[in-house]
């Protein structure tokens, strides 16, 4: 009982880990496009790779940039992969 347990466990374990991100919505997508594409939309130099990783979460990968959007209300963070706009985040 316990062999089976264990071999159920890391089979789930090892399937969970391979799991792909799942993908933005296309209104989203447009959005981030859209911001991006804006008059006044920076390259936001301060943020790191870490907090990048941690705002995007799985959408973020090594090499992507991080634009900045203002408005008079917030910040929106744009994930931008070769030139297109993959997500956005508003400053909380």
């Amino acid at each position: 009982m316990k062999k089976n347990f264990f071999i159920l466990a890391c089979f789930l374990l090892f399937s969970c880990e391979t799991m792909t991100c799942p993908p933005e919505s296309q209104s989203k997508i447009n959005s981030a496009q859209s911001m991006y594409n804006s008059f006044g939309t920076f390259l936001a130099r301060d943020v790191s790779n870490e907090r990048a990783a941690q705002m995007f979460g799985c959408h973020y990968k090594d090499g992507d940039d991080v634009y900045l959007y203002k408005t008079l209300w917030n910040k929106k963070y744009i994930l931008v992969r070769d030139g297109v706009a993959i997500s956005y985040v508003e400053e909380k």
